[in-house]
């Protein structure tokens, strides 16, 4: 009873074996596998761009939030740089023009110091402004470059796993991506 049994199962073996063998020259040919790139900001695959509502079907879901966070971080960046830009440039026109006043005031009626104490509070305005403008101008810099090479290091890593395949959530349920 034994032999029979294992005698089955080979047989089984056997059968299981070559209809997969079957199965596998009978396969349709894999798509061609299209590297990612990314370039100032978008991901291109092919000849085509991918829309950020598109991300969740390119990426897994570390590489997904790691994308999303690395684009929100490159976005704050650029709002950095703008903003620090624009203190740095009111700084140094109120510094600027604070200064002017200031020696007017000086050089004219020693009574009349209307013109030196706004000379005065303008140059107090344009202080914080040269402060904080210059730094969060590096902060900005800094966080879009950061941003930047990490979205790089996600489009090779895409490229890099080619062939594997991946048990991912989707709405609906489950899916493999490829």
């Amino acid at each position: 009873m034994k032999k029979l049994v294992l005698i089955l199962a080979a047989i089984a073996g056997l059968l299981l074996v070559g209809v997969d063998s079957y199965a596998q020259s009978k396969k349709k040919p894999q798509p061609k596998f299209e590297p990612m790139s990314y370039k100032s900001g978008k991901f291109i695959v092919g000849n085509n761009t991918i829309a950020q509502s598109q991300y969740s079907n390119y990426f897994i879901n570390d590489e997904y939030k790691t994308v999303m966070s690395s684009d929100k971080m490159r976005k704050a960046g650029i709002g950095l740089m703008a903003g620090g830009s624009a203190l740095t440039a009111a700084g140094v026109v109120l510094v600027a023009f604070g200064d002017q006043d200031m020696k007017i005031g000086i050089n004219s009626n020693p009574v009349n110091d209307d013109l030196y104490s706004r000379g005065t509070s303008l140059c107090l305005a344009g202080v914080p402004c040269l402060v904080i403008g210059p730094c969060s101008l590096v902060s900005g810099i800094v966080l879009y470059c950061v941003g930047d090479v990490r979205l790089k290091r996600t489009a090779d890593k895409y490229n890099g796993r080619k062939g594997y395949t991946y048990l991912t959530s989707i709405p609906g349920g489950l899916a493999l991506r490829f």
